[in-house]
């Protein structure tokens, strides 16, 4: 079953990627009668949301788009020994690589 919007908008306040202010902002600019992929395309073209997020989201089973004080905007890499995604601190908006372990490296 395809993803809707409102089910999008939902997901991006459940996982953190979004407060409610951020959700109430960008309701009227969105068309919440559609289906997910239009109003993440709508989402991507405004700034709002990168196409890794979008790409998350709109899985069946959406993965993980927040790291403790970190939002996760795309992926860059992954080998033996972990993730790199490109992320960005949330409040002192700094860019950043975070590196993610695996767990059987501890």
């Amino acid at each position: 079953m395809a993803t809707t919007a409102e089910q999008l908008l939902k997901r991006l306040v459940e996982s953190g990627v979004w407060s409610d202010d951020d959700l109430a902002a960008a309701r009227p600019s969105v068309s919440i009668d559609g289906d997910g992929e239009k109003a993440a395309r709508e989402l991507i073209k405004q700034g709002r949301l990168t196409k890794f997020q979008a790409q998350q989201l709109l899985a069946t089973k959406p993965g993980v788009l927040v790291l403790g004080n970190y939002v996760l905007l795309d992926k860059i890499g992954a080998g033996g020994m972990g993730q790199v995604f490109k992320a960005e601190h949330r409040r002192m908006k700094r860019t950043v690589a975070l590196k993610v372990l695996p767990l059987e490296h501890f």
